[in-house]
């Protein structure tokens, strides 16, 4: 049989883990382009276990099981996962959007987020590698390049891993940087 292995304390820090928390960006959904946008969560593991997904906010929970050296998937409509797919309460923060996946074993997760005309993805990192202080990159309003758009603002998704999480946002950007709620580069939020 798999013998399940304690893969973190054997390597170091790695993308391979037990519990992980995450939320999803939207993609650019242009009218007319709405057939098979999908969100994939994409699990792979060295041994057969159990996994399951859970957004709170959306009544969304599922279990799957994974065979040893081989992946899953888990489809998901992005109306259910994406966060700014609903209503947002100040400050643009939707509530409860965070997708909690939790293992058994070890495993690693790619997210996949594709729609008809624009697609994006990324690794999800377990908790025991987070840490509690993140530098942001983004683009600026990408409208200017697309003329059919008035704004294309760069977007944020953070998570907290525990209840009562306190987070501090601090705007960098340049003089003309703001958001929309009027939030100045240099300027927190908390």
């Amino acid at each position: 049989g798999d013998t399940a292995v304690d893969v973190p304390n054997i390597f170091g820090p790695t993308n391979a883990g037990t519990e992980f928390w995450f939320t999803v960006p939207p993609n650019l959904n242009v009218d007319g382009a709405e057939g098979n946008n999908v969100v994939k969560i994409i699990v792979t593991s060295y041994a057969k276990t159990k996994v399951t997904v859970e957004i709170s906010g959306s009544g969304y929970y599922k279990t799957k099981y994974i065979e040893a050296y081989s992946a899953i998937e888990f489809e998901i409509n992005p109306d259910i996962i994406s966060f700014g797919q609903g209503a947002a309460s100040g400050g643009g923060i939707y509530k409860s959007m965070a997708a909690h996946v939790t293992a058994e074993s070890p495993v690693t997760i790619n997210v996949l987020s594709r729609f008809r005309k624009s697609s994006d993805g990324f690794t999800a990192l377990p908790v025991q590698v987070l840490g509690k202080e993140y530098i942001i990159a983004s683009y600026n309003d990408a409208s200017i390049y697309y003329s059919l758009y008035s704004s294309l603002p760069s977007q944020a998704g953070i998570v907290a891993t525990e209840n009562n999480t306190q987070v501090t946002f601090t705007l960098g950007g340049n003089i003309n940087t703001t958001t929309a709620d009027g939030l100045k580069s240099g300027e927190s939020v908390t």
